[in-house]
């Protein structure tokens, strides 16, 4: 579209200086007229004295209107080399005149087409600025498509974890997706999530939890994905999940509900647990553990004889 802006720009310049030049032929053809018309009255007027003088004054007369003549006759023939220079430039002009439509014909047609692609490109326009989230306009959602469209995966995730850390709070916490705060600002937002507390009855920011609270936040989401994966995917099944660290933030209580979420899920599925808290290796039968020496590291299996292998 600039190309073409400039390429427009360029032939409104054009179209002005030859209408100047136009112009200024129509001008001289004018005058060249006038005085191709002056210069045959002139001649007219020669023509009659010489005859007049060669009546009155015989053939003597005659001579001397003859030389006279042969003067008018050369300013004629003067006058007629000039009209033929001055027609020339004047059929110039007219093939200026008719490149000069021509030119204006394209500039319609180009101005045309400028105006198709604008509309084209106002709505191609639109929808970048709905893809990306970059409307001008005060209502216009600041969220690029790819965050709606995760917003929406986001909101079911958010739902399932939030049943799982209410039962894992003893029914104090949901987890929710912050609408408000990403619809509010001028800036570009995100996946935000919030989290409602029962005993306030209102929400706060994720980072206010404790470092307890925010591990039982975060295992709830990952079973909160777990369970929305398997719920869309149609008979996908996920066997195994991992959950690394974060135990020793737990307190007792927290730690017993945790671990009795794990045991819900082991019904079904594969559940690891990686931690330093002693308190796991006698409530967990199955694990490894890795033993530090001065030569290096080893691993030690316990199994009871009910897990062991045949």
């Amino acid at each position: 579209l600039l190309a073409l802006r400039r390429g427009l720009d360029e032939l409104e310049r054009r179209i002005r200086t030859i209408e100047e030049s136009a112009g200024l032929a129509e001008k001289r053809l004018v005058t060249a007229e006038a005085e191709k018309k002056a210069a045959q009255k002139q001649l007219d007027d020669a023509a009659r004295l010489w005859e007049a003088a060669r009546h009155d004054a015989g053939d003597t007369a005659a001579t001397g209107a003859a030389a006279g003549t042969t003067a008018i006759e050369a300013a004629l023939e003067a006058a007629a080399l000039e009209k033929e220079t001055l027609e020339k430039t004047r059929d110039e002009a007219g093939e200026r005149l008719l490149r000069i439509k021509r030119d204006i014909d394209e500039l319609t047609a180009a101005e045309t087409r400028r105006e198709t692609l604008a509309r084209a490109a106002a709505a191609y326009k639109g929808l970048s600025d709905d893809l990306n989230g970059t409307g001008r306009s005060a209502s216009h959602a600041k969220i690029s498509f790819d965050t709606w469209l995760l917003t929406r995966r986001m909101r079911e995730i958010a739902a399932f974890a939030s049943a799982r850390l209410y039962k894992l709070s003893e029914g104090r916490f949901h987890i929710l997706l912050d609408d408000e705060n990403r619809r509010s600002g001028a800036g570009q937002k995100g996946l935000d999530l919030t989290i409602f507390d029962e005993h306030t009855g209102s929400a706060r920011p994720c980072g206010t939890l404790s470092g307890g609270e925010t591990f039982l936040a975060s295992i709830s989401l990952a079973m909160g994905l777990a369970d929305s994966v398997q719920s869309r995917s149609g008979g996908v099944k996920l066997d195994a999940v991992f959950i690394d660290e974060g135990f020793g933030t737990l307190d007792d209580t927290a730690l017993e509900k945790a671990l009795s979420i794990f045991d819900e899920l082991s019904a079904n599925r594969m559940v690891a647990l990686i931690s330093h808290v002693e308190e796991l290796k006698t409530r967990i039968p199955c694990h490894v553990e890795v033993i530090k020496t001065q030569s290096g590291s080893h691993i030690q299996t316990c199994t009871p004889d009910k897990y062991a292998l045949p």
